[in-house]
């Protein structure tokens, strides 16, 4: 296994607050990053702020809290999405 390291990006990334760390201020590159971590960063890095209410699913309780808005707009965003596609191209969803 190799040492944990600290990718040259990470700091950037940090400044744009795209990937805050964790609670206690680490970064943990060699970790797989979850679903939460990801639509989070996702919508940070495209700077859409987080939506006041939480996305239903069937594991939400497994949604970190401070997850929730962001997954729940960037369902709203997708949607929003699909819609206006579907619209364009005339086509029934």
């Amino acid at each position: 296994m190799t040492p944990t390291h600290t990718p040259t990006y990470t700091p950037t990334l940090a400044k744009k607050n795209i990937f805050v760390g964790y609670e206690e201020g680490s970064f943990k590159p060699d970790n797989k990053i979850t679903r939460a971590e990801f639509i989070t960063a996702i919508m940070r890095a495209y700077n859409i702020k987080p939506a006041d209410n939480k996305a239903k699913f069937i594991d939400s309780n497994e949604i970190p809290g401070w997850a929730e808005g962001y997954i729940a707009v960037s369902i709203e965003k997708i949607l929003l999405k699909v819609i206006l596609m579907a619209h364009l191209n005339h086509s029934n969803i």
